[in-house]
């Protein structure tokens, strides 16, 4: 008599989902995204990452099928994946640019002597700039 999917080992489902076999796979999908998700959302505090992150990993468990070989339970491979796949994220996040809208917002919140300093700039720039002889002037216009 033949073992329910659901009553295989995870090296065994992962044997199976190697020869393409969709069932094997969705069982080990079932398994582990709920536990993966909970882990991920602990740290990233946004189901949309989160979910997103989990998919990331799983996609990859099934692309990388045939490479993977675990004795009993894929819990360790798995967890250890995800916590790359959220160091990778956050490396990205801190990585991003910011758009000019942002730097847009910044200078609005400059301090409130920036207009006072910039001012004083300016005329120590006029004074030195009518210090200089009439040939310097013409080189510095």
């Amino acid at each position: 008599m033949a073992q329910k999917v659901t009553e295989l080992s995870d090296g065994l489902l992962l044997q199976q989902s190697d020869k393409g076999d969709h069932l094997a796979f969705n069982e080990l999908f079932r398994r582990y995204f709920s536990k993966l998700y909970k882990y991920t959302l602990s740290f990233t505090k946004d189901n949309l990452v989160a979910e997103e992150l989990v998919m990331d990993v799983m996609l990859s468990l099934w692309q990388r099928r045939g490479s993977i070989v675990v004795a009993d339970s894929l819990s360790p491979y798995l967890f250890k994946a995800m916590k790359n796949t959220l160091i990778n994220h956050w490396r990205k996040k801190a990585l991003e640019t910011t758009g000019i809208g942002e730097n847009l917002d910044y200078a609005d919140t400059r301090s409130a002597d920036h207009d006072m300093l910039t001012t004083e700039l300016h005329d120590q720039y006029k004074l030195h700039l009518e210090a200089l002889s009439p040939q310097r002037k013409r080189c510095s216009k």
